[in-house]
């Protein structure tokens, strides 16, 4: 199996992570949680989730606590680590040792927004 190398964004050096990820720091979501059989139904399923989970939401830019997310971050969040995971999928197929670049949260949250 090829190792996997993630890019640092500073200075453009490499840095090859060793313990897997299996966790999101931001949203708590943990990677296991939902198994490679279950993962094509749960993924599809997500757009009518986040629908009506935010439709019951008055203000979806209202951040309930400081330091706490609003329901459209917690929402654009989610949709950038697909966008970006499915973009490292992609390189995966086709690279035999695939480097793969830094989420960029901060900046997508600016450019996206």
């Amino acid at each position: 199996m090829a190792q996997l190398r993630f890019a640092d964004s500073v200075g453009g050096w490499r840095r090859r992570y060793s313990d897997p990820v299996d966790r999101c720091d931001e949203c708590a979501f943990v990677f296991a949680s939902v198994s490679a059989r279950e993962l094509p139904r749960h993924l599809r399923g997500l757009g009518a989730r986040y629908t009506a989970a935010l439709d019951e939401v008055r203000d979806v830019r209202r951040r309930p606590a400081e330091g706490v997310w609003s329901p459209l971050e917690y929402a654009c969040h989610v949709r950038d680590v697909l966008r970006v995971q499915g973009e490292r999928l992609a390189l995966a197929l086709v690279v035999e040792e695939p480097e793969f670049a830094p989420m960029g949260r901060d900046e997508r949250a600016v450019t996206d927004a």
